[in-house]
C-alpha cells in the first residue's frame, strides 16, 4: 500500500518522516508529499507522477499554512488525475488546542477530495522532540553523540520542566501569538547539550543533523506509553494499515 505522507516542520520531517514509517511499516510505501525540498527546475514528469512543487512550496509550513499548502498539493494532484492514496498528516501541534487544529487539517483534505475516509491527521505534541524524550534511553542514552553525557543532559532538561513519563505536557501557549509555545522543546535540548558538552564550545544540537537519527532510534512502543496524541494516531495507522493488508 502506498501512503502520502503531508507534515509540516522542516528537516526532522523531511529527512526523518519516511525512513521511520518505513522501519516499522516494511510492506508498505510512505511517499513524502510535504514538506518538499527547495530546488530548482526538475525534467518534465510523466502524467502518471507526482508534479513537482515550485521552490516557495518548501519548508516550515505548520498549522494555518499547512492547511493552505495541503489543498493546494492535493488539487494538482486531481488536476492531474492521479489515483487517490490513503492520506497520513502529521503537524506539530505547538501548545495549540488538539480539537481545533485537527478539524482544520481535516477540513484541508475534504474540502478537496470530499471524503475522510482513509485519512489520518496526528500530531507531535508539542514538537517531535518529545518523541526522543519518551524513549530518552533508546535515543539520547545511546546516540554517539549524546550518550556520554545524556544523563547530565537529563538532570538539565528536568530542571527545565520537562516530564520524562509525560513529555506532550511540555510549555503552554503563547498567549501573544496563539500559534506557538512559550517555550520550545528543541531548544530546551539545544540548552541542555550547550551546558553539558564542554569539549568543543561549537558543537551543538542540530535538529538538521540529530534530529532525524534520533527519530529512527526512538522505539514507537514505548513513545505510546508516555505520549497520547503519538498513541492516537499510530493506532489508528496501524488499524488502517492491517485493514489494507487483510484484503
Amino acid at each position: 500500500m502506498v501512503v502520502w505522507l503531508f507534515s509540516g516542520g522542516g528537516h526532522t520531517e523531511l529527512i526523518g518522516f519516511v525512513k521511520f514509517f518505513k522501519k516499522y511499516f516494511p510492506n508498505h510505501t510512505f511517499e513524502r508529499q510535504l514538506p518538499v525540498r527547495p530546488r530548482g527546475p526538475l525534467p518534465k514528469r510523466d502524467n502518471n507522477e507526482c508534479p513537482p512543487l515550485p521552490k516557495k512550496n518548501g519548508m516550515g509550513h505548520t498549522g494555518k499554512g499547512l492547511e493552505i499548502k495541503i489543498k493546494k498539493r492535493l488539487t494538482e494532484f486531481q488536476t492531474r488525475g492521479l489515483e487517490l492514496k490513503p492520506i497520513l498528516v502529521i503537524d506539530d501541534l505547538d501548545c495549540r488546542f488538539y480539537d481545533t487544529a485537527y478539524k482544520g487539517l481535516l477540513k484541508a483534505v475534504v474540502d478537496v477530495i470530499g471524503t475522510q475516509d482513509q485519512t489520518i491527521i496526528g500530531f507531535a505534541a508539542p514538537e517531535v522532540e518529545s518523541w526522543f524524550i519518551a524513549d530518552y534511553d533508546g535515543t539520547f542514552g545511546k546516540h554517539p553523540k549524546f550518550k556520554a553525557i545524556h544523563k547530565d543532559m537529563r538532570y538539565c532538561l528536568s530542571n527545565n520542566k520537562i516530564d520524562f513519563k509525560k513529555p506532550e505536557s511540555f510549555s503552554k501557549l503563547n498567549e501573544k501569538t496563539k500559534i506557538s509555545c512559550q517555550d520550545k522543546l528543541s531548544e530546551a535540548i539545544a540548552d541542555a547539550f550547550k551546558r553539558c558538552h564542554n569539549k568543543e564550545k561549537n558543537l551543538t544540537f542540530s535538529k538538521k543533523d540529530d534530529s532525524p537519527e534520533l527519530l529512527n532510534m526512538a522505539d514507537p512502543s514505548i513513545i505510546q506509553s508516555k505520549c497520547p496524541y503519538f498513541k492516537r494516531f499510530w493506532h489508528n495507522l496501524e488499524q488502517m494499515i492491517n485493514s489494507k493488508s487483510t484484503l
